[in-house]
């Protein structure tokens, strides 16, 4: 297959502009810039672009709450960047871009103002958490090119509560399942010369999934599980906590605004950039413990369905190696929510935050890396557990099959005994009846007191001719199936020690102990 199959190499990263230029001279040294994600799911039901991005720009004063533009569509974007590019380069007054979804035109508009690398918004537009198609690819970049040292990714674990059910699902277009994972990539002191603005791109809330269930996209109803994460501000009392409604949680870029601008006072907005990501940061640690909570309770529960267990022969294998599949798929996603705190922590102590607000999230993280360790523990163990009940309940089975063969056997060995019965049975009465056939041709033999006699001196000495030629034939195969003299002879000595048994052997003389005498 050629490229051009495809489409237009790099059209999914932006709209065609000058930036559009620019990332097609990049493509030659930039592979993963060409394509987009690709899997079987895009042939199912390939995700368009919708023109549904938001853009919310928030602007810190010191002191007071951040103030909140929101920037309705492209257009808006490019004027507000052009007003406020003079303003930026000549005051110290600290902004924050938001943009929630992904839009070309966005990214276009974006991507020319600040001279940005478009491998940054190719992190944020990759979504495939494994990808091996030739035609796509997410190479990360060596270290020594210091890509990372004002941009960073930072991954999540959102839990939605879906009102439909759609099957197995895929996590494209802006979404997820129950488990939704998350995005947000950063970058900050972009030029020189524009040093106090941040750019934060954010997954869009889930609106629609794409289901193997169907040929198509479904659009799905959802809203957070258990109601979403718990509030972290400090009041300082209960008035002061009925004072606000509290976050919608209808999107992180509402929650993030939210914040900044009901709380932004409280926060000393300084030199650091990454002071202006305190409440995402917050937002994305809030999620890790209600992420927690959740599936510690699952683990919980399939320790207890395995303890006070009276008999296990009610819990079949099948039960078993739905819950090891499960506690396989949660102790992967375990390790990357490990990975992904890691990389949380990193961000922070290369920041070398000074502030007690950043201080504190560096702490929440330690906390979530240790309760995401001690649970990754426990599912190991409730998995090892699985897997010796599977063997467990592997042996019972067995042992029931073993007596179900055994009381068979027995059956089988009772209608053998029986079948013999009724062979001994024909072996007297077939000669008798032979014989008396016979000799019920002439009336001289019937019963009375005439020539009866003649029946029994007959009869009788047929039925053993019979029994000897039956145990003749019987007892001379192998247990290769031939018959053979040998065979009988020693079949017939067998049966001859059987009926006389071994012999009783003669008594030891004992051997007799020497007379004590006196000693001369």
């Amino acid at each position: 297959m050629s490229y051009s199959q495809y489409g237009t190499q790099g059209a999914h990263l932006c709209s065609p502009g000058s930036y559009w230029e620019s990332v097609k001279k990049l493509l030659n040294k930039y592979p993963n810039l060409r394509f987009d994600d690709f899997t079987d799911y895009e042939a199912i039901a390939p995700c368009v672009i919708e023109p549904r991005a938001k853009a919310v720009a928030l602007e810190f004063d010191p002191g007071r709450d951040a103030i909140r533009k929101d920037l309705v569509d492209a257009t808006a974007l490019r004027r507000y960047l052009q007003q406020q590019g003079d303003l930026l380069e000549s005051s110290q007054r600290r902004s924050v871009l938001l943009v929630e979804g992904y839009s070309p035109d966005y990214v276009g508009i974006i991507g020319e103002h600040f001279e940005i690398d478009p491998q940054f918004f190719s992190k944020q537009r990759r979504t495939a958490v494994w990808e091996s198609w030739h035609h796509s690819g997410y190479t990360p970049s060596l270290a020594s090119t210091g890509d990372d040292e004002n941009s960073f990714i930072l991954e999540y674990w959102e839990l939605r509560f879906l009102r439909d059910s759609i099957g197995k699902s895929s996590s494209r277009c802006a979404d997820g399942h129950q488990r939704s994972r998350r995005r947000a990539t950063g970058l900050e002191g972009i030029k020189p010369a524009i040093r106090m603005v941040t750019i934060l791109l954010l997954d869009s809330p889930l609106k629609r999934v794409v289901s193997r269930a169907f040929a198509g996209v479904k659009s799905v109803d959802s809203e957070p599980y258990q109601g979403g994460y718990k509030d972290f501000i400090k009041y300082a009392n209960l008035v002061d906590a009925c004072s606000t409604p509290g976050p919608s949680r209808a999107s992180i870029i509402e929650d993030i605004s939210y914040y900044w601008c009901t709380y932004g006072h409280r926060v000393e907005v300084g030199a650091d950039p990454l002071i202006t990501t305190l409440f995402m940061q917050k937002i994305i640690a809030s999620h890790y413990m209600h992420y927690i909570g959740y599936f510690s309770s699952l683990v919980a529960y399939l320790d207890w369905a395995l303890s006070w267990q009276v008999d296990l022969v009610t819990i079949n294998s099948t039960w078993i190696e739905q819950r090891w599949s499960d506690l396989k798929a949660w102790n992967t996603q375990f390790i990357e929510a490990v990975n992904m705190n890691e990389g949380f922590i990193a961000l922070l102590k290369r920041s070398q935050p000074s502030s007690t607000e950043l201080i504190d999230c560096l702490r929440d993280f330690h906390d979530i890396h240790k309760r995401l360790i001690q649970l990754k523990a426990r599912c190991d163990s409730s998995l090892s557990s699985f897997t010796d009940l599977a063997g467990i309940v592997h042996n019972r089975h067995s042992l029931l099959e073993a007596k179900s063969s055994l009381e068979e056997a027995k059956r089988s060995f009772h209608e053998a005994k029986s079948l013999k019965t009724l062979s001994w049975l024909a072996t007297i009465f077939i000669p008798l009846t032979f014989a008396s056939g016979i000799l019920s041709m002439n009336d001289l033999y019937v019963p009375g007191p005439g020539q009866f006699w003649i029946y029994p001196v007959i009869a009788v000495p047929f039925v053993i001719l019979v029994a000897v030629i039956i145990v003749v034939v019987n007892n001379g195969y192998n247990p290769a199936g031939n018959w053979s003299w040998t065979t009988l002879r020693i079949s017939l000595s067998g049966m001859a020690e059987q009926s006389t048994g071994p012999g009783v052997p003669l008594p030891k003389e004992e051997p007799r102990l020497p007379e004590m005498g006196r000693a001369v």
